[in-house]
């Protein structure tokens, strides 16, 4: 029971994930976390969990520059980091996620990029 990330591309990719947090130390009931490395043909877990009817926010990008981004912004740094949402540093950029609703008849969820 969890949400996985596959590659199903050529180029490594670096992936970042917003998930309902009630009461984030930092505030806001929403943490983000980042990055998890998944090399060509890779599988990761990013949520553990039942995930059905879930609402996520993503973003992914590969060392080719190839990006998967969307119109809900926030900061993400280069390193890794495991923040509540409106949490920054110097070292971030603010990038737009995607919207992922997990279908409430799917217990685990995979998200595969190409």
């Amino acid at each position: 029971m969890a949400v996985y990330v596959r590659n199903d591309g050529n180029a490594r990719i670096y992936f970042a994930l917003a998930y309902h947090y009630p009461n984030c130390p930092d505030g806001e009931n929403w943490a983000k976390k980042g990055w998890w490395q998944i090399p060509p043909g890779g599988t990761v877990t990013v949520r553990g969990g039942a995930s059905n009817g879930a609402r996520y926010f993503w973003y992914g990008e590969t060392d080719t520059g190839l990006q998967w981004a969307g119109d809900l912004f926030t900061w993400l740094p280069t390193t890794v980091f495991d923040w509540c949402w409106p949490t920054s540093s110097s070292n971030a950029s603010l990038r737009g996620m995607r919207r992922l609703d997990v279908p409430w008849s799917s217990v685990n969820h995979t998200l595969v990029l190409r």
